[in-house]
């Protein structure tokens, strides 16, 4: 869980500093406001994802490289479908700079994972 909760940090970060500080997109409709989007999208798809994706971190290099883009195209797809049905709405922003900025913070939440090696199946014997 705890590569939920960094996935949801870096997100929040993220969309805080793109809506307020850039006015790169908007998101309408928000129930929960949370930093700059909706509490459901970053403690529901972003803490999913990312919990997934720290948990499943494979060893192998190309394995992980396939990881990160596998899930920063999942991010993508659930942006893309924030963005049809009129939640949110791009204003400075375009679907090929959020696919590089997914690319880089998928990234570095794999690094994260494997520093605290987040991806090691712990028991209690």
């Amino acid at each position: 869980m705890f590569g939920g909760f960094t996935a949801s940090f870096m997100a929040t970060l993220t969309d805080y500093a793109g809506r307020n500080w850039f006015d790169l997109y908007n998101f309408y409709d928000v129930v929960i406001p949370w930093g700059g989007c909706s509490f459901f999208y970053i403690f529901g798809i972003i803490f999913t994802m990312g919990t997934l994706f720290s948990q499943f971190y494979p060893t192998r290099k190309w394995l992980k490289i396939m990881h990160v883009l596998v899930f920063s195209l999942l991010f993508l797809g659930a942006e893309t479908l924030l963005i049809e049905v009129g939640v949110a709405s791009y204003v400075n922003w375009n679907v090929w700079a959020s696919l590089f900025v997914n690319i880089l913070a998928i990234s570095t939440l794999g690094w994260i994972t494997e520093v605290f090696q987040l991806n090691i199946k712990r028991t209690a014997f």
